[in-house]
């Protein structure tokens, strides 16, 4: 629960406390390296649904048999990841695609996996918006399960490579916070 209370945002602008409430906390939580460690094991809870030999991996029974969350498995361990990583550097931005960039300009990401980064980020966001819009057109509820045999090559080759780049950002996660080093 820690994680999302760091995205506060002010709701009235005619009082400083949100600002200097968003100084202490940065200041605090830089200095603490035990806590950003199990900031950053929290962060690696939800791992991308891809094997080692790049097969999905899908639920095996139940109401989602042969489907992954798209949200929990995809987009949240790069949420999850991106703001454990601006915290860890003081970076006060709260949007996950403009974490990303300062995360970029600060030299923590070099230019080539944050380029990756970005589109794996974006596609996957693309595929979730654009899988609520279908579900909303033929009169179903919108949810975040997918079925892979329901995409087309392109799209499973594409999720694929974007979950091998989520993997990679929750590698630099795990070696930059040495999580290994604390159980949850």
């Amino acid at each position: 629960m820690a994680a999302i209370f760091f995205d506060f945002r002010p709701i009235y602008a005619g009082t400083n406390f949100p600002y200097l409430l968003e100084d202490q906390l940065l200041k605090a939580i830089r200095k603490s390296g035990l806590f950003m460690r199990y900031m950053a094991k929290n962060a690696l809870i939800n791992r991308p649904p891809l094997s080692l030999l790049k097969r999905f991996v899908v639920e095996k029974s139940g109401e989602h048999k042969n489907k992954f969350d798209l949200k929990q498995r995809g987009l949240r361990p790069v949420v999850d990841a991106v703001r454990v990583l601006s915290l860890s550097m003081g970076i006060k931005t709260q949007n996950t695609l403009d974490r990303m960039a300062e995360i970029n300009r600060i030299g923590i990401l070099d230019n080539a996996f944050y380029a990756d980064l970005r589109e794996a980020y974006e596609f996957l966001i693309y595929l979730q918006i654009s899988r609520h819009l279908d579900a909303l057109a033929q009169g179903e509820e919108p949810e975040n399960f997918i079925e892979p045999a329901s995409l087309n090559g392109l799209q499973r080759k594409m999720l694929k490579e974007c979950f091998a780049v989520v993997r990679g950002l929750q590698e630099i996660l795990e070696f930059r916070f040495q999580t290994r080093l604390v159980e949850i």
